[in-house]
């Protein structure tokens, strides 16, 4: 599904297997990186979140079709659980994007709740609600 922000056209996908929990499971085969067609910046996102101190990261990778890096980002942030740190990855990156040269992406998160509540603009965890809403 594609979403539409800043003028460009986003498409927003969860990886298989992906999961909620800061903490990711090691069972399972590992998950390979698939790149975008021609034209089009893949930008794979992620936020951890350390509960004891409210502390975040967020981070992005962003890649062209050849796999080549051309951008990226990672800061702290606050958030009060892991699918906050990870909205709040995208949000950053967003906001990173905001007011640079118009360019097609494809915005790839390891959290399926979260990218399930973008791609279909279903209802969404009000811990997240209103860093949505700002995406």
């Amino acid at each position: 599904m594609a979403r539409t922000h800043s003028s460009r056209r986003t498409g927003i996908a969860a990886t298989p297997g992906s999961h909620q929990h800061s903490n990711p499971p090691t069972n399972g085969p590992p998950q390979i990186w698939k790149p975008p067609a021609h034209g089009v910046i893949k930008i794979n996102v992620d936020g951890s979140f350390l509960q004891e101190t409210g502390e975040a990261a967020v981070a992005c990778v962003c890649r062209d079709s050849r796999g080549a890096l051309v951008d990226g980002l990672a800061r702290t942030v606050r958030a009060s659980s892991a699918i906050q740190a990870e909205a709040q990855a995208i949000l950053q990156t967003l906001k990173h994007f905001e007011g640079k040269e118009e360019q097609e992406i494809e915005l790839e998160s390891d959290n399926w709740e979260l990218a399930k509540s973008l791609m279909e603009s279903t209802p969404v965890n009000w811990e997240i609600e209103a860093l949505i809403s700002e995406v």
